[in-house]
């Protein structure tokens, strides 16, 4: 029996023949590809002859794949996808003046450290391109995990178990629960937990640590790690809470200058559970470039200074406390 030889498949091929499926058309396919629609057709000849099969049926209607063109479609999205990573990746690794940086951030991180940390990145690399997207704990681990990012600074819940992770925990950051002046709360001199759940808060997805401890009302309902005003930055729940009855959480830096200028108040009551608890997260086995480096080098910086920086809120509040009343 005579053994056949195979030929290699090429990725230009499958790159034409998934837009011929995702188009409907050879027409179509060409014209956002950039070809005319003789070479389209030949290159699809050729690559049914190497393969000995037939992937597409050609009609009135359109193009569709056969079942061999459904097999090689699936398979061919996903070595294109490995290819465009590999090439993306050795790029970045041959320098740090330029290349592209996909990362993800919590609302937290991205309101406390991400933001002067990618612009003081920039400073020094103005040619690099950065994309920064603000989400969810859970969104932001998965798109790590799909390789849409190439590093998330989020909440670590659920990564930290997760061996295709890695995971870098940054500093803690002690939790402040406060609220616009004229809030039914804000003169309180002490507050229970149960006076702070009476009222909603605007909060980004939580993490299931926290999420039983501050829903409003005490009640849980079918996704605990939704708060009652779920939003997706701190400068949208900042803007709700000095707009209505709504309370928000935030770390010291995140609300002093609200604070200092009288429209904000921080709430009387300490909840040492409600901490930060975020962290790098990338994907386990690749070699991170120069610039990711260079931007979690600059996160850190953000971090540490942070730390040991006074507390500008808290001590205003604790000022005004302290004052004696005339």
């Amino acid at each position: 029996m005579q053994t056949r030889t195979l030929t290699p498949i090429d990725l230009r091929s499958l790159r034409y023949l998934i837009a011929i499926v995702e188009w409907g058309t050879f027409a179509r396919a060409a014209e956002k590809l950039g070809v005319t629609q003789p070479a389209l057709s030949r290159s699809m000849q050729a690559l049914e002859q190497v393969l000995g099969v037939k992937l597409l049926d050609r009609g009135k209607s359109g193009a569709t794949p056969t079942v061999f063109g459904r097999v090689l479609i699936e398979r061919g999205r996903e070595l294109i996808s490995d290819a465009d990573a590999i090439t993306r990746e050795v790029a970045l690794l041959g320098g740090s003046e330029t290349g592209e940086i996909a990362v993800g951030a919590g609302a937290y991180p991205a309101e406390i450290c991400v933001g002067v940390a990618a612009g003081r990145l920039l400073a020094r690399r103005p040619g690099l391109n950065l994309r920064v997207s603000v989400g969810d704990w859970p969104d932001l681990t998965a798109s790590v995990l799909s390789e849409e990012l190439d590093l998330a600074i989020c909440d670590v819940a659920g990564a930290e178990s997760n061996p295709r992770l890695r995971v870098e925990r940054l500093p803690q950051h002690q939790g402040l629960v406060f609220c616009r002046t004229g809030h039914p709360l804000a003169t309180r001199k002490s507050l229970t937990l149960d006076d702070v759940r009476a009222f909603p808060m605007a909060l980004s997805a939580l993490p299931d640590r926290v999420a039983p401890l501050l829903h409003h009302g005490g009640a849980l309902g079918p996704n605990a790690t939704a708060p009652a005003v779920h939003v997706d930055t701190f400068q949208l729940a900042r803007d709700i809470v000095l707009q209505s009855n709504t309370l928000g959480a935030a770390v010291d830096a995140q609300i002093a200058d609200e604070v200092r200028d009288g429209r904000a108040v921080i709430l009387p009551i300490e909840l040492p559970w409600l901490v930060t608890n975020y962290g790098f997260i990338h994907r386990a086995g690749r070699t991170l470039a120069p610039s990711l480096e260079m931007f979690m080098a600059e996160v850190r910086a953000v971090e540490n200074e942070l730390v040991t920086k006074p507390s500008p809120a808290a001590a205003k509040s604790k000022d005004k406390a302290a004052k004696p009343k005339r």
